[in-house]
């Protein structure tokens, strides 16, 4: 599958920061609720075989209601090491959950997702994905945070209490893909800063220079 040069831009970016800095790959992440923005940062996990941004979430945070009720969403991302900024708007989803057809497959999907699970975070964010109320509930409402796992999924911890927590965290676990219709990177290490932006459209991607 042949991708948009805005990719490989992208993803030399990503491998620059990771190679020389300890702060994982970090972009906001903005969706739309009664018509106001609503941001956050999300952790890049990577992208799909098609050059979908990919990320994770709990299913039963806001931003997946969010994009079932209006897909549209936005990134913004900072490279500190190579002082680059990337904008990239486009329509989001969650999977599991609907979602639109991609060039990706029913099976990708699921098998990217159990990857992530397994592989992609480590056992205390897995039992974040268990807490017993969902994230940004009234902290009184919830049983006590002393009773709230802490990690999950440690080789060699495995009980019946901990696998139900395993299996309540993993139903709750879903990626967070967003399907770009415009990126623009902005280089200001360079004098004059330099700002280009790709834009899909009528399906083929437009590469265009821009002032900074």
């Amino acid at each position: 599958m042949s991708l948009p040069e805005w990719h490989s831009v992208i993803n030399n970016l990503v491998q620059e920061q990771g190679a020389t800095s300890a702060v994982p790959n970090v972009y906001a992440f903005a969706t739309v609720e009664d018509r106001a923005p609503r941001v956050r940062h999300v952790i890049h996990r990577g992208f799909s075989p098609s050059g979908l941004f990919l990320a994770t979430t709990d299913r039963r945070m806001p931003k997946a209601t969010q994009l079932d009720n209006n897909p549209a969403a936005s990134i913004a991302w900072y490279f500190s090491v190579s002082w680059t900024q990337v904008r990239v708007v486009g329509t989001a989803f969650t999977y599991p959950g609907g979602h639109p057809p991609t060039a990706e497959t029913p099976e990708y999907w699921e098998h990217e997702r159990e990857r992530l699970f397994e592989r992609g975070i480590g056992p205390a964010l897995k039992a974040s994905f268990a807490r017993p109320e969902a994230p940004g509930t009234l902290l009184k409402d919830a049983p006590p945070a002393i009773t709230w796992p802490t990690e999950l999924g440690r080789e060699g911890f495995e009980n019946p209490e901990e696998q139900a927590q395993l299996a309540f965290a993993h139903s709750n676990f879903c990626i967070l893909a967003l399907d770009p219709t415009m990126v623009e990177v902005l280089e200001l290490k360079c004098t004059p800063h330099r700002r280009t932006a790709w834009t899909l459209r009528d399906g083929t991607w437009v590469k265009e220079e821009l002032v900074p």
